[in-house]
């Protein structure tokens, strides 16, 4: 991550402040008539996602985990027409990464990860990479008393109540937008939104407002475009719906754990299934769980309600 995060910088020159200032100035250039017109290099559309990405999670020791920064370089990315930063930004309006485990006031998140250690599962705790170490130690750290990133982090954990009206309108004009560009994550994410329809809750028990309507032929359309697109991703989990259908449920895992090791949504869903089903693929039953609970919590990350609900049910029944 130093490494990624000296490329991004390289790339970014004079940081977010830098960048809005190149591409103010090469708008400028642009606009003018007199056929004069100065050559403006503008920072690197991939850093400038890089760089969201990076406060989004944050690295220990070079980058404090900020939301609203992250957002205002996806927002810069947007400027650019960066589909990365378009979908990663339609993402944070619907709440990605803005509420999770981490992010909770420190006395629960603690007591969270205390039930963990003390047995909430079987067996010790999945062996971590170096990245995983560093990257939780910093995660789990509580900010300096006083400072602004105590400060962030309270505001965050205490004011955010889930996305509203507007965020979905956003994040839906925003994802058709990505879509637009061949981003496949936003295409999918469309096709899931359509497919049940999202309604934002309204308070003092008075009905939830409908803020996307179900609609089965867009969401139909949607799926499609990614099916059609003969991606490695699509073709394993095409693959394993297929293995899974004739009973071939250990062929179906694998292909669905490739899926899943790749980032999508569904091949974690479906393998985190079918392991907490008993095809564990030779594995012995507590690291069966262990692997279950792992691809459950990576798809509610990336707001799988289902998989919240599992990784929930864990906790709760201290299985």
């Amino acid at each position: 991550l130093g490494k990624a995060y000296a490329y991004f910088a390289q790339g970014t020159p004079g940081g977010l402040e830098g960048c809005n200032e190149r591409w103010k100035k090469r708008k400028r250039q642009n606009q003018k008539k007199d056929g004069v017109v100065e050559e403006v290099t503008v920072c690197d559309r991939h850093c400038v996602n890089g760089m969201g990405l990076l406060h989004l999670l944050g690295v220990e020791g070079l980058v404090d985990r900020d939301v609203n920064a992250a957002r205002r370089w996806f927002e810069h990315g947007k400027d650019f027409g960066d589909p990365e930063s378009i979908y990663n930004y339609a993402m944070l309006r619907l709440g990605w990464m803005v509420a999770e485990l981490k992010d909770l006031p420190t006395k629960q998140a603690a007591s969270l990860m205390n039930d963990h250690n003390e047995g909430a599962f079987a067996g010790p705790p999945p062996r971590k990479t170096a990245f995983d170490q560093n990257y939780m130690a910093h995660r789990s750290e509580a900010p300096r008393p006083g400072s602004e990133a105590e400060a962030r982090a309270k505001n965050e954990a205490d004011t955010y109540s889930g996305p509203t009206a507007s965020d979905y309108n956003v994040a839906v004009q925003e994802f058709a937008r990505a879509a637009s560009k061949g981003h496949l994550q936003a295409r999918h994410k469309l096709g899931m939104l359509y497919a049940a329809g999202a309604s934002v809750p309204k308070k003092k028990g008075q009905r939830p407002t409908k803020v996307v309507a179900q609609n089965c032929p867009s969401a139909l359309r949607y799926f499609k475009s990614v099916a059609d697109t003969g991606h490695a991703v699509s073709r394993r989990n095409r693959a394993a719906w297929k293995q899974y259908g004739r009973g071939e449920h250990e062929s179906a895992l694998r292909n669905y754990l490739a899926s899943a090791e790749a980032g999508n949504e569904v091949g974690q869903v479906n393998a985190a299934f079918l392991l907490e089903q008993g095809h564990c693929l030779g594995m012995t039953t507590r690291d069966c769980t262990r692997a279950s609970v792992r691809l459950w919590r990576a798809a509610a990350r990336q707001g799988n309600l289902e998989a919240c609900l599992r990784v929930g049910d864990f906790y709760y029944y201290g299985r």
